[in-house]
This record gives structure tokens, C-alpha cells and sequence, in this order.
């Protein structure tokens, strides 16, 4: 059976802290929000095919900082 585990630099947040943190984002959020910043979402991992596009500038950066050597992250 395959042993399941969560990707390098991703954790859990049990109730209490996942609580604790909650609160912590969400006045960040007003205060974001009452200079007039509007949230959104973007995806946590992205298929490597997108940082191996011809997309230049900011993915190339990310690019570069994904693939260490020859083991690609």
C-alpha cells in the first residue's frame, strides 16, 4: 500500500492553531480590505509544464528556483 504523505513544505494546522491562524488572516484581511484591496485566490502547486512555458520574466525566476540541479521539485 502506498504511503501517503504531504508534499515538502506543505502541514496541517490542528483545530487550535488552524483557530489561532484563522483569526490572524482574517484582520489582515480588513486591514487590506479598508485600504481598498480586493482578496483573491491562485492555485498552491501549479502543473510544471506551466514554469517550463516559454513565459519569460517571473516564470523563469520560479523556474530556476524550482529545479535544483538535476531533482525537480
Amino acid at each position: 500500500m502506498a504511503k501517503l504523505a504531504a508534499p515538502s513544505g506543505f502541514r496541517d494546522f490542528l483545530p487550535d492553531e488552524h483557530r489561532k491562524r484563522q483569526e490572524l488572516i482574517g484582520r489582515i484581511r480588513a486591514s487590506y480590505e479598508s485600504f481598498g484591496f480586493e482578496g483573491m485566490d491562485t492555485p498552491a502547486m501549479e502543473n510544471l509544464q506551466v514554469f517550463l512555458g516559454k513565459g519569460g520574466g517571473e516564470n523563469e525566476k520560479l523556474k530556476s528556483d524550482q529545479i535544483r540541479g538535476q531533482v525537480r521539485f
